[in-house]
């Protein structure tokens, strides 16, 4: 879609939003032979169902000013057009493959002495389509075809994200880099609303709960600064898949029967579990 004139993509709440000739976000539809796959919010990937490109026969991409078919959508349509069986059977199997052996790091994690390559991506799936033919009992040539595409998609995503934690200091109770704007007051003091700080803002260990005790040892070390001072490295890896069965039926030479049954997932873990620290 990128190549079509007045065409605009951008990122909005996680998710990639078409936008055509000036139309809305989710004012573009997808088509697949003639039947719509948007759900409830057309233009967000997580809410469509979707097919594998190489089960594609062909497609197109229809601006504003289309057909009253398409009257429902304010900005474009894109119209894909899946394959069918022939009288052969054909078939084709694919992989793109990224792997941490071939890839480089960038400059900027070695400089820092970090490894922020993906250890692996795959991209892989096939295609098979033919006609029904069972020997000596149903010869579909000319007549009856199936397809059946399966595509699967495994992406091990990582990044890096600035975390807060309490420095050493703090973890001794010493919270004396907070004065002047923040004072700390020892609540076994107060009375009728008025309590008495903590002497240069640190507060005694003995004092620490048996919680705080045990949770503290499980912090990351950061920096001494205040904010942003330790490194997290993040974990969000996609799982994928896109399932297609296409059936097609020659009822006659103006007259064609299809079905085209499709299932899809996608399972992403958000960032942050698991995460490690530097």
């Amino acid at each position: 879609m990128s190549l079509v004139p007045g065409y605009t993509g951008e990122v909005v709440g996680g998710f990639w939003a078409n936008k055509v000739n000036g139309g809305q976000w989710y004012g573009t539809d997808i088509f697949v032979d003639g039947a719509t796959i948007q759900l409830t919010r057309p233009s967000i990937p997580s809410f469509n169902y979707g097919v594998s490109v190489e089960a594609v026969q062909e497609f197109r991409v229809q601006t504003n000013g289309f057909a009253a078919e398409y009257g429902r959508t304010s900005a474009g349509i894109v119209n894909l057009v899946m394959k069918s069986g022939t009288n052969t059977i054909h078939g084709t199997g694919y992989e793109f493959l990224r792997n941490k052996s071939l890839d480089a790091n960038d400059f900027f994690a070695n400089r820092a002495g970090r490894d922020n390559r993906s250890k692996n991506q795959h991209d892989y799936g096939f295609v098979v389509s033919g006609p029904v033919y069972i020997p000596k009992i149903y010869d579909g040539r000319n007549k009856l075809f199936w397809m059946s595409s399966l595509e699967k998609y495994r992406f091990p995503g990582a990044g890096f994200a600035l975390a807060t934690v309490p420095t050493e200091a703090f973890k001794q109770g010493d919270l004396s880099a907070l004065l002047p704007k923040t004072v700390i007051y020892d609540p076994a003091t107060c009375v009728q609303g008025t309590c008495v700080p903590f002497a240069n803002n640190k507060i005694p260990t003995a004092r620490f709960s048996a919680v705080s005790k045990n949770v503290i040892p499980l912090l990351p070390k950061g920096s001494d600064a205040l904010v942003n001072n330790v490194q997290n490295i993040t974990s969000s890896p996609v799982n994928a898949y896109f399932y297609t069965e296409k059936g097609d039926v020659n009822v006659s030479d103006k007259q064609k029967i299809s079905r085209l049954p499709r299932s899809s997932s996608r399972r992403r873990i958000r960032p942050g579990s698991p995460a490690k620290h530097c």
